[in-house]
């Protein structure tokens, strides 16, 4: 056997400090900085779906709730592939589906899904909508989803309540629309 010389090597050097464990609150000296973070992070969501899996060419999308105007949220543009989204792509829509910043066109599918729950959870900050391999595969199957994890059973009954909401409402639509149409019948008939 060769005599090797050994190498000093401080392994210690180029260590980033030591972060304590737990979420690290920080304070923003204002809301443009609130918000630049947000979008940095959001921005590093996309590229996480992409590097996932969780995103079919340019369907899917992640969005933001603005932390000044509550009624308007951030989203990915229509036609930008999730790797290769930065916070310069990011678009802000409000509540009638208009970009006010950014010159790239609304993805109308995030805007249908995500004004809605944005509207209807003020307590929600971000949602996403994947197309990932994994789902897609496993809804060819048409069966059910099983509670495996505690995780998954709770976020299966939260879908079958928001199931069960939206079934009424189409319901109350429906009832609504035959009720109109009976009301013009009688309407035209009275001649009012």
């Amino acid at each position: 056997m060769s005599n090797v010389t050994p190498i000093k090597i401080d392994i210690a050097d180029g260590r980033l400090p030591v972060k304590g464990k737990g979420l690290e609150m920080t304070e923003f000296a204002n809301v443009a900085e609130l918000r630049r973070n947000q979008l940095e992070k959001l921005a590093a969501g996309f590229r996480m779906f992409a590097y996932f899996g969780f995103n079919e060419g340019v369907a899917g999308h992640i969005t933001l709730r603005d932390p000044e105007f509550n009624d308007h949220f951030w989203v990915n543009p229509l036609g930008v592939h999730f790797s290769q989204i930065s916070v310069s792509d990011l678009i802000l829509v409000n509540h009638d589906g208009k970009v006010v910043q950014g010159d790239k066109d609304v993805n109308v599918a995030a805007f249908a899904i995500h004004s809605r729950l944005h509207a209807a959870r003020p307590d929600v900050n971000a949602a996403a909508h994947s197309h990932s391999i994994y789902g897609r595969t496993f809804s060819t199957l048409g069966k059910p989803l099983e509670g495996l994890s505690q995780l998954l059973e709770n976020l299966l009954i939260q879908y079958h309540k928001m199931h069960v909401h939206f079934m009424r409402l189409k319901e109350c639509i429906k009832t609504f629309l035959e009720l109109s149409k009976k009301l013009m019948r009688v309407m035209k008939l009275l001649k009012l």
